[in-house]
């Protein structure tokens, strides 16, 4: 894959977090993808399905802290 077509997947993800669009977040994921986050109770997820759950959780958290109190930063 060339840079660029990393770069526009990576954008399309955080514009997907942005917004709050748990399914958009996972889009470009493959069947086989293995989700890990560092430091997640959890472990790795796998499959795509399982991780939009962890973004539905991600996201609800940015909604939360996107309301004034305090900033949210991406990318």
């Amino acid at each position: 894959m060339r840079r660029e077509e990393m770069d526009r997947l990576i954008e399309k993800h955080l514009a997907a977090e942005k917004a709050g669009d748990a399914a958009g977040c996972v889009a470009m994921y493959t069947d086989d993808v293995i989700h890990d986050v560092v430091g997640s109770p959890t472990g790795p997820l796998h499959g795509p399905e399982t991780a939009r759950g962890f973004y539905q959780m991600l996201t609800a958290d940015i909604a939360h802290r996107a309301d004034g109190r305090q900033p949210c930063l991406l990318r």
